[in-house]
């Protein structure tokens, strides 16, 4: 009976969509929903992306974002592109795993068909920063830390170089969850303005607060 509604789950979702494990539990106890998606993965009715993860038609090839984001969202967690994955695509950092990503919570790592994913855990101040293109640079050069203060401009001037004019405001929006060395590094690289509204970076802040760079109003 179980493998019955499972059979029946899967094939009412569009082939190449992406499902997990968790969203079968409500068919049976976990060992038998593992066992009925062996036997369909032996079968070929099925592919496994990942432990946990599976998808019915692969013809789309799913990317390795693809994969780790529906494992999070499965356990409704959040994910985001990790620091060393962001310098990595600026051309600023020569090292690390482009296969890395944030979470807000423990570290961990698992096996995918696209290789290993690797999960770290970073504050949710930093979290909130990867909300939009600025505030994911912001967050990369953070990971940088202090560096000589000559090498830190020389990244901040490579990374916010193909800013529009939208995406320089969101960068001088994420100054309110900057430290405050960072901060300094990026001044040179705001927009010539004092007000900029619906800060999606502070939006506890009233208009009639003081802000960093004048009075807000």
């Amino acid at each position: 009976m179980c493998m019955d509604f499972i059979y029946r789950h899967i094939r009412g979702l569009i082939p190449t969509q992406i499902f997990t494990t968790r969203q079968l539990l409500i068919y049976g106890q976990r060992a038998s929903i593992d066992s009925a998606l062996s036997r369909m993965v032996a079968r070929g009715f099925i592919v496994r992306l990942a432990r946990g993860v599976f998808v019915r038609d692969i013809s789309d090839e799913p990317s390795m974002d693809d994969i780790v984001r529906a494992k999070l969202q499965s356990y409704q967690s959040h994910v985001a592109t990790h620091a060393e994955s962001i310098l990595h695509e600026l051309s600023i950092f020569a090292f690390g795993n482009s296969n890395t990503y944030a979470k807000h919570g423990s570290s961990s790592s698992f096996d995918t068909i696209r290789g290993r994913a690797y999960l770290k855990n970073v504050s949710g101040r930093k979290m909130s920063l990867c909300q939009t293109l600025a505030g994911r640079m912001v967050y990369a050069l953070w990971y940088l830390g202090r560096a000589s203060q000559a090498c830190l401009n020389k990244s901040v001037g490579t990374a916010t170089e193909n800013l529009n004019k939208k995406e320089r405001e969101l960068f001088w929006m994420a100054g309110a969850l900057m430290p405050a060395w960072l901060n300094d590094s990026c001044r040179y690289r705001y927009p010539s303005m004092k007000v900029v509204r619906d800060n999606p970076f502070q939006m506890n802040l009233t208009w009639t607060e003081k802000s960093p760079y004048g009075t807000v109003a």
